[in-house]
């Protein structure tokens, strides 16, 4: 009730992609860690869309290459908190998608990004990020 006017266009939208689909969440806006390469980050949606795990990022409608990196790290931090409650056997169905959202209440749900270097070219990202930094922490 007490939502920004701005926003209830993209609400509305939000509300109809559940509606149409069936899309059930589990997580919503939840951080979450990596244990084993050390990062952390806020997914916005993680359930049940099409029977099957899915992680959703939502964005704005025009589609940013990045996109794919960031899910890429969404599906290592998603499966690590699978494994951890027990349900690592989801991971091997576990399908990305970004939602753009519209400010008239309506959606765009993207193919499923399916490029299995997506989450490898992220984890690549993240390392030349920490060897830069140390490169600079060393530096004369």
């Amino acid at each position: 009730d007490d939502i920004n006017p701005v926003l209830t266009g993209f609400l509305g939208g939000l509300k109809k992609f559940c509606a149409e689909t069936g899309f059930k969440p589990e997580l919503i806006e939840q951080i979450l860690y990596s244990a084993v390469y050390i990062f952390a980050g806020k997914i916005d949606i993680f359930g049940l869309l099409f029977n099957e795990p899915a992680i959703i990022d939502i964005n704005p409608p025009n589609e940013d290459p990045v996109w794919a990196l960031q899910l890429g790290g969404y599906e290592q931090l998603v499966m690590e908190w699978l494994a951890a409650h027990d349900r690592t056997m989801e991971s091997l169905k576990l399908r990305r998608y970004a939602l753009k959202l519209y400010p008239n209440s309506t959606y765009q749900l993207t193919p499923p990004y399916t490029n299995i270097f997506d989450r490898l070219n992220f984890l690549n990202c993240l390392s030349v990020a920490r060897l830069k930094q140390t490169l600079i922490k060393e530096a004369p």
